[in-house]
């Protein structure tokens, strides 16, 4: 047993000091406000360990008020001193290394003091919490991922080969509005057993992303490892390139992960200002930890990409037991389970949002839209209304919503839009199963089409292996000209890492972008870190967060997304030229570049032809390829000049061949 030591120090804050008692080594404890209004503050506070050693963190904090919420730390409160101490994940602090995902709201009469600036080490990123229960899509009536990993071997983390840096492809603007969507299916091209033809001129829709989201996850403490799964996430020349981040609005409000981000007065309700047209603009807490995540997260990805962009998700509407948000449903021909979880210890899981707050709904979205670049550092690219509302698991944040909810709910949203000047895209209904039932009434209303500038859909099956077979083409979303995001899938079982499992979601994004015509794909989780991983995310990390499995799923995404830059359009093409291989083609509309991705899912190697169309001769090509034994590996060049160009496909592998031709 370590002799306890307890350190009194000033903080950096005026007239403020702590005590800190420590098992080990002293630490530094300090607290910044970052919001405060008339009745109550958050504030984040700041771990430090300046020794050359890692140590259990414990201290305390003199603080005005009554702490009434206090996230990533176990507290206890007596008179004006905070007693904090770290949770399971973040309890042991690295040497030299600083936390600040702790924080913590208050009531009080008296102001908050106000933090003097102070330079502080930059802090070692820290994993966020795994909430419990750990929430995963569930696709009804068919067993969804569960994000809980089911227990499985740790795979050995076996490096994929780091791909010759390469120039990316160049990106495309694409104006604001100026997205390409097909408002029919596309004709069938048939030219000859084996060929491919590339016609610069058939274009169908516009590519506006590939991502994934970063949901409930903390990136690794670990700086070469945190390091390695960003350039593996997002370069474009020595990883796969992504640009999307698909980040969750924290209104998690139950007793045991409470993400407060919903400021609260000493009774425990929603504080607000009236702005002169009547609307209310809440009080946000944007230190809250999982925005801190996406911030830093946005943030390292943008240094590889200018490409790199954000859209955001909630999976509930705010409630809490006081304002009472959320209402059950059940008796209202809501037959997905309109009954809410507990309201004073879950307020967040189940029920429906109560027509009462529509507005209150609507302005809180316009003020988390309107506020969100100043606050995260970079734009908004579309918000959500809600995740899954066809689904109302019991175990994590939820809501449900018939189309007719969606319907009523959108004249407020229009209201707060224009009230707050917010122009922000709107996603919806992001459902199960593809499918847009659900907003298909309003976009076959005159008044509400408009407000919805996205469907986003889910794409969840009973035979995961074979999820490819469930793209489909939306005719309401087509007809009214809605862009046509797939904004989630994956699969709950043990982790696969090999290339059988790659093909399956090579064949996905394919069917996505040829069958159902999507703009943009995103897959569930970027990356998770557990003892039992399972195939709901990109990559793997280890429980410690150390070690990261490459997963060929990674890189049989990484042979679109690399190449397929945002603002490039995707040409109709023959989409299966061979039994058992896979095709579709893309070019830069702002030069000549392409790229076709060719998958052969079959046992035995093909031959495939690109036939240039419609322009004079391919001027290069390159290939890269995925398969067992390669992962996005440069797999050298093919003959350029001709009209023709041979493609050798061995068994069970995705090629990618980029280049550019001659008009």
């Amino acid at each position: 047993m370590h002799q306890l030591k307890r350190l009194t120090f000033g903080l950096a804050l005026a007239g403020l000091t702590a005590t800190l008692t420590h098992a080990a080594t002293p630490v530094s404890l300090s607290y910044k406000v970052n919001s405060q209004w008339n009745g109550g503050y958050c504030a984040t506070v700041k771990v430090q360990n300046p020794n050359a050693t890692a140590v259990v963190w414990n201290g305390t904090l003199t603080v005005p008020g009554t702490v009434n919420n206090v996230w990533n730390a176990v507290y206890s409160q007596s008179g004006s001193t905070l007693s904090l101490s770290g949770v399971e994940w973040n309890k042991t602090l690295a040497a030299q290394a600083t936390l600040e995902s702790v924080g913590f709201c208050a009531a009080s009469t008296a102001p908050a003091p106000t933090p003097a600036p102070t330079p502080a080490p930059t802090p070692a990123p820290t994993p966020a919490p795994t909430p419990a229960p750990t929430p995963a899509p569930t696709p009804a009536p068919t067993p969804a991922p569960t994000p809980a990993p089911t227990p499985a071997p740790t795979p050995a983390p076996t490096p994929a080969p780091t791909p010759a840096p390469t120039p990316a492809p160049t990106p495309a603007p694409t104006p604001s509005g100026a997205v390409l969507v097909p408002t029919a299916p596309p004709p069938v091209i048939t030219s000859g057993t084996g060929v491919v033809t590339v016609n610069p001129t058939l274009v169908r829709q516009t590519i506006e992303g590939f991502g994934g989201s970063n949901a409930w996850t903390g990136l690794p403490s670990d700086v070469t490892t945190r390091a390695r799964l960003v350039k593996l996430l997002f370069s474009p020349t020595e990883g796969i390139g992504l640009t999307l981040i698909r980040n969750r609005i924290p209104f998690r409000e139950s007793t045991t992960y409470n993400d407060a981000f919903m400021a609260k007065d000493s009774s425990g309700r929603y504080t607000y200002t009236l702005d002169s047209t009547g609307h209310k603009s809440f009080n946000l807490n944007w230190s809250n930890w999982d925005l801190q995540n996406t911030k830093t997260l946005y943030g390292l990805a943008a240094s590889y990409s200018s490409d790199i962009r954000g859209f955001s998700t909630p999976w509930t509407p705010p409630n809490n037991q006081y304002d009472r948000w959320k209402i059950d449903d059940a008796a209202n021909g809501n037959t997905i389970g309109g009954t809410m979880g507990n309201i004073t210890t879950w307020p967040d899981i189940g029920g429906v949002l109560s027509p009462t707050h529509y507005q209150d709904y609507a302005d809180v979205l316009a003020d988390y839209a309107r506020n969100f670049k100043a606050n995260m550092g970079y734009p908004l690219m579309a918000i959500s209304l809600q995740n899954e509302p066809n689904y109302l698991p019991k175990t994590y944040e939820s809501a449900s919503w018939t189309s007719a909810q969606f319907s009523a709910f959108l004249p407020s949203l229009s209201k707060a839009w224009t009230a707050k000047g917010v122009a922000t895209p709107v996603i919806a209904p992001e459902g199960m199963n593809f499918n847009d039932d659900l907003i298909a009434p309003a976009l076959n209303d005159s008044t509400l089409a408009p407000l919805v500038s996205i469907v986003g859909t889910h794409q969840y099956a009973s035979d995961m292996n074979t999820v490819y077979n469930t793209a489909k083409w939306l005719t309401t979303t087509k007809s009214k000209g809605k862009r046509l995001w797939m904004t989630e899938v994956s699969s709950g079982a043990s982790n696969d890492a090999s290339i059988t499992d790659g093909l399956v979601w090579a064949r996905t994004v394919h069917a996505d972008m040829t069958t159902a015509e999507v703009n943009a794909f995103c897959y569930w989780w970027l990356w998770t870190s557990s003892s039992s991983p399972t195939k709901g995310s990109l990559v793997n990390l280890n429980a410690a967060g150390t070690q990261i499995t490459e997963n060929k799923r990674l890189y049989t995404l990484g042979q679109f997304s690399r190449f397929v830059r945002p603002g490039w359009v995707r040409l109709n093409a023959e989409t299966s030229p061979l039994t058992n291989v896979y095709s579709s083609v893309y070019r830069n509309p702002a030069s000549q570049e392409i790229a076709v991705v060719l998958i052969n899912a079959g046992s035995s190697a093909a031959q495939v032809s690109l036939k240039l169309s419609g322009a004079t001769a391919f001027a290069s090509l390159a290939q890269w390829r995925t398969s067992a034994t390669e992962s996005l590996t440069a797999a050298g060049s093919l003959s350029a000049g001709a009209t023709l160009s041979s493609v050798s496909l061995p068994a069970a592998s995705v090629t990618t061949v980029y280049g550019t031709y001659t008009p």
